[in-house]
């Protein structure tokens, strides 16, 4: 049998249908990424305003010096 192939090379003829010629990437329902990307933004944030926070403490005792 002569297996044919497309242009491209990306699909290939079985005989009744055109098949992809390397399987495909899995794909992750839309609720589950969506909640990776949720989580990986909650964190970004929170790393920032931690950040943000020590920042103006270390600012403040800068500019007031050590309490005593």
């Amino acid at each position: 049998m002569n297996t044919q192939y497309s242009p491209d090379g990306v699909w290939w003829w079985d005989g009744s249908t055109w098949r992809p010629t390397f399987p495909r990437r899995p794909t992750f329902p839309p609720g589950r990424a969506l909640r990776r990307w949720q989580v990986v933004l909650l964190v970004i944030v929170g790393l920032e305003l931690l950040v943000l926070g020590l920042g103006w403490v270390a600012l403040v005792f800068v500019e007031l010096g050590p309490l005593d």
